[in-house]
C-alpha cells in the first residue's frame, strides 16, 4: 500500500528535462578527429550499471558544439529500444539524441529519482509511441507522475538501495581489473612473444600469414582446440520447451560478461531433450557468429545456445584462458569473414572452425593457465555475488520506492554523497 503522506509530483517539476542531440551527419570524421570528450551512445551502457564511466568514441570541441554536453551526475534515459533504461553519467560528456536527460534537480534526491525510474520501466513501454519503434519524448518524461516522500526519507530509501549498487560497482571494477591483468599477460606472451625464457627460443618464419613466430609454435585451425558446436533454438511455438532447467544463451547474455552466469531465457527438461547434442559443458568458449559477430564469453554452467553462437568445447582446460582472449581478438577478422553485403554478418560453423589461429607451445599454455585460472575463478565468483546482490536489491526496490517498507523511523546513516 502506498503511503498517504507522500505528495504527488511530476518529474518536470523536480528537474530540467531535455533530449540529447547529435552532430549532422554524425559519422563525419570532422566531429571526432582528435576528440577527447566522451560521446555517449545507448550501446555504451548496460543494464548492470548505475554509472557510465567509459565510451567507445569521443568528439572534439567542434563536435561538442553541435551536441548536448552534460555534466557528470546527470541522469539519462534511453528513448527507444530498451525504453526507460536509466543511468547516471559518471563523466562529463555529450549524449546522443537517443537519450533524454534530467539535471538541475530541485526538491528531489536524484538517487531516489533514479530508483523510481528503474522501478517503472514498464510505464515507459506503455507510454512509448511510434508505429515501428516505440519512443519516449520529453513531454512524456516531464509529465510522469510520482509520489515523493520527505527529503529525509528519500535519502534513506536511496541509501539502502545504493548500498547494494555500490557493492555491485566495486565488484565490477575488481572484475575489470582482474581481466585487464590477464589480458596484459596474454599480450606480452602471445602477441609480443615475451613469455618466460623467450630469450632462449628462436623466432622463425612460420610460412603462413602469421609471419615470424617462436620455434615450436604452430598455425592450426580453431577446431584443433576442441569440438565446434553450433547452437539451435527449440521450437518456440511449444511453450513447454521453456522453463527453469537449463540456461539458454543468446548474444545479449554475453555482452560485458567474461562468464555467462545467468540468462534471460531458460529451457525446460523437454526443451533440453529436444536437442541433447547441443548441451555444452561448463568452461566452453562461446562466440557470437550471426548479427553482432565476435562477442566471446565462457559458460559458467551447463547450457545450450541459440543458432547465432558457435562454441568450442575444449579438448584441454589449460587452453581456456588463452582461447578466450584469442577469440576476443578475432572480432574484426570474424566480422570481415561473415560479411555478406546487405545481409547481417554470418560466420557459419564451417567458416568458424576453419579459422587459422596460433597454437603456442603446450608448456607455455599450461603456465599461462596456471597463472590466470585463479583470476578467472575470482571473476566468476564476483559475477555470482553481483547476481545475488541484484536479486535482493530488485526485491526491495518496489517496496521501498512505494513506501510499502517504511524506513522513516530507521536509524540509517546517510552519506549524502551523490554522483
Amino acid at each position: 500500500m502506498k503511503r498517504t503522506d507522500w505528495k504527488n509530483c511530476k518529474i518536470g517539476d523536480l528537474c530540467e528535462v531535455g533530449r540529447g542531440s547529435s552532430p549532422r551527419p554524425i559519422i563525419s570524421e570532422k566531429y571526432f578527429k582528435d576528440g577527447k570528450i566522451p560521446w555517449i551512445k545507448i550501446a555504451d551502457a548496460t543494464k548492470s550499471q548505475k554509472y557510465l564511466y567509459e565510451t567507445k568514441e569521443h568528439v572534439n570541441d567542434y563536435g561538442a558544439s553541435f551536441s548536448r554536453l552534460l555534466k557528470k551526475g546527470s541522469l539519462i534515459m534511453a528513448t527507444s529500444g530498451t525504453l526507460g533504461f536509466t543511468i547516471f553519467l559518471g563523466v562529463d560528456g555529450c549524449i546522443h539524441d537517443g537519450w533524454l536527460y534530467m539535471s538541475n534537480f530541485n526538491g528531489v534526491n536524484k538517487n531516489f529519482l533514479y530508483y523510481f525510474l528503474k522501478n517503472n520501466t514498464q510505464y515507459f513501454y506503455n507510454m512509448g509511441s511510434g508505429a515501428a519503434i516505440q519512443n519516449v519524448n520529453t513531454d512524456i518524461l516531464r509529465n510522469t507522475p510520482l509520489l515523493l516522500p520527505s527529503m529525509s526519507e528519500q535519502e534513506k530509501v536511496s541509501q539502502v538501495l545504493s548500498n547494494y549498487d555500490d557493492l555491485i560497482d566495486n565488484n565490477s571494477r575488481r572484475i575489470q581489473l582482474l581481466e585487464s591483468m590477464a589480458k596484459l599477460l596474454y599480450d606480452e606472451w602471445f602477441v609480443k612473444f615475451k613469455f618466460p625464457s623467450h630469450e632462449t627460443v628462436k623466432i622463425v618464419d612460420s610460412g603462413t600469414d602469421f609471419g615470424e613466430t617462436p620455434k615450436g609454435w604452430q598455425v592450426k585451425r580453431m577446431s584443433d582446440f576442441g569440438d565446434v558446436i553450433t547452437g539451435k533454438t527449440p521450437p518456440t511455438k511449444d511453450e513447454e520447451n521453456y522453463g527453469e532447467i537449463m540456461q539458454f544463451i543468446k548474444t545479449p547474455d554475453m555482452h560485458n560478461n567474461l562468464f555467462v552466469v545467468n540468462t534471460e531465457q531458460k529451457l525446460s527438461e523437454k526443451g533440453v531433450s529436444t536437442q541433447k547434442k547441443k548441451t555444452l559443458p561448463p568452461n566452453s568458449i562461446i562466440v557470437s557468429c550471426i548479427g553482432t559477430v565476435g562477442v566471446a564469453s565462457i559458460n559458467a554452467f551447463p547450457c545450450q545456445t541459440n543458432q547465432q553462437i558457435n562454441t568450442v568445447v575444449l579438448n584441454k582446460q589449460t587452453h581456456r584462458e588463452y582461447l578466450y582472449f584469442l577469440c576476443k581478438s578475432l572480432k574484426t577478422h570474424l566480422e570481415n569473414l561473415g560479411s555478406n553485403g546487405a545481409t547481417m554478418g554470418n560466420v557459419n560453423k564451417e567458416k568458424f572452425q576453419s579459422v587459422k589461429v596460433l597454437y603456442p607451445d603446450e608448456k607455455i599454455l599450461e603456465l599461462y593457465s596456471n597463472m590466470c585460472a585463479p583470476m578467472f575463478q575470482q571473476i566468476k565468483e564476483l559475477q555470482l555475488k553481483n547476481q545475488n546482490l541484484a536479486i535482493i536489491r530488485d526485491l526491495l526496490l518496489p517496496k521501498l520506492i512505494s513506501g510499502e517498507l517504511d524506513v522513516s523511523e530507521l536509524d540509517i546513516g546517510v552519506s549524502g554523497a551523490q554522483v
